[in-house]
């Protein structure tokens, strides 16, 4: 089994990478990448595999001209947890993760890191999605879905969904300079009152600081509506614009408080997230969740599931 990069096939473990990322990035756009993106993806990727700087954790195996695994991980920030160490790229063939190969790269990856006690997280791309339950074997637990879909799909489901808001409540756009501290009080509640959110074991502090420095973005073009019941915020949504992603709408953040659940809400909210996106240009749109509420509707809304996020 070859394990030097120098003797490995050439293009080999770029060709594999780059397969990789092309799959969820014609998800997420919804176009085939032009070759500019493809050879752009590939260097980058062909600077983390060679290990330039010595910042990546770096192991695969190679055998009979096959791939058997690819590991490439840092430690990031990440919102939530502080810091990870991502795995990115990262492939396993299923019969090296059923014989423990990756508890064994897990260990390798956090004595390289120097930190012992930090959550890895591994994306898995529609494709490798039958490998899920070898992974949970190994201690990994679902964290949340990449979803991706159309503004129109959306929105023409939504059209159908959403009703006439009783009285006493009304959607109008939130004015953040304003009312921040209200935003973040029911944002931060709604999560925090949901079992099923990956943030619902966070600490309030690290998703205050995770909302707070992504309002204070520049160049990010956002927008908040807000859910009110008899002048009281009970709801919000808030999406913006990501403009390094061929200008593809973000939906960044959508709650209701529990006493207002389950009446139909969402999706009047959605619906003003979209049209306002819609109003943009923008047609398409990209989230992150793990909430079953939303999970429930992926499908509903039309979207995609452009990877599995599972951590350990």
């Amino acid at each position: 089994m070859k394990k030097n990069l120098k003797s490995a096939p050439p293009n080999l473990l770029i060709d594999l990478a780059n397969k990789m990322s092309m799959e969820t990035k014609r998800i997420f756009q919804g176009k085939k990448p032009s070759d500019a993106d493809i050879k752009k993806t590939a260097k980058m990727l062909k600077k983390i595999i060679n290990n330039d700087g010595n910042k990546h954790f770096v192991s695969y195996g190679i055998e009979n001209n096959k791939v058997l695994w690819l590991w490439a991980s840092s430690v990031v920030k990440d919102d939530f947890d502080g810091k990870i160490i991502l795995a990115k790229p990262f492939w396993m063939d299923s019969d090296l993760i059923d014989n423990g190969y990756m508890r064994r790269i897990i260990a390798q990856a956090r004595e390289f890191h120097k930190e012992r006690n930090l959550k890895v997280q591994i994306l898995i791309p529609p494709s490798e999605d039958k490998k899920i339950r070898l992974y949970e074997k190994e201690g990994f637990k679902f964290a949340f879905y990449y979803l991706s879909a159309k503004v129109k799909d959306s929105l023409i489901y939504l059209s159908k969904k959403k009703e006439k808001l009783p009285a006493g409540y009304e959607i109008k756009p939130i004015d953040l300079k304003k009312d921040l501290k209200k935003y973040l009080k029911v944002a931060i509640e709604s999560l925090k009152t949901d079992k099923t959110s990956d943030m619902y074991h966070t600490p309030v502090k690290n998703i205050k600081k995770s909302f707070l420095s992504f309002f204070q973005v520049k160049n990010l073009k956002k927008m908040s509506f807000g859910l009110y019941h008899k002048s009281a915020l009970i709801g919000v949504i808030t999406i913006s614009i990501e403009q390094s992603l061929s200008k593809t709408g973000l939906l960044a953040n959508i709650g209701i408080l529990s006493a207002h659940r389950g009446k139909g809400f969402s999706s009047n909210l959605y619906y003003e997230g979209f049209v306002w996106l819609k109003s943009q240009k923008i047609e398409r749109y990209m989230g992150v969740s793990s909430t079953e509420r939303v999970v429930s509707r992926i499908n509903n809304l039309k979207r995609k599931i452009v990877y599995t996020c599972m951590k350990v």
